[in-house]
């Protein structure tokens, strides 16, 4: 389940990453805030991104809210890392997607608790047989 959370935030990062000098603020704005959210999901793979938070979540509001504080959060780690280029930006978030546990491994002891948190509040797919 956690490297399931891991996926929705590279997903939800590569999706809005916007450029400019104001791009961290208004990212982290964008996710914090549900309204402005919704309004920015004009993009298929930023959909597509929403669906699968709200999938995961059981379409659980108060879930995808925390989800998307918290990518809001590693969201300005990214940033730091590739120092604001977004070119940079879009290759690590393709790198962490395909290795997820690379990506939580950079993250403070408050956010991993965070994801921890959050994957236990997540519902369990039931397991077919």
């Amino acid at each position: 389940m956690k490297l399931c959370l891991v996926i929705v935030f590279v997903f939800v990062v590569h999706s809005v990453v916007v450029q400019g000098e104001d791009a961290l603020i208004q990212t982290q704005q964008l996710l914090k805030e549900k309204k402005q959210r919704k309004a920015a999901l004009k993009s298929e793979d930023a959909k597509k991104a929403d669906d699968y938070t709200s999938e995961v979540t059981g379409h659980s509001e108060i879930l995808n809210d925390d989800i998307y504080k918290l990518a809001s959060e590693v969201f300005s780690q990214l940033t730091e890392n590739a120092k604001g280029d977004p070119k940079k930006m879009k290759e690590l978030a393709e790198e962490y997607a395909r290795d997820p546990s690379s990506f939580a491994e950079k993250w403070t002891p408050e956010q991993k608790k965070k994801l921890h948190d959050l994957s236990v509040q997540v519902p369990q797919p039931i397991q077919k047989n």
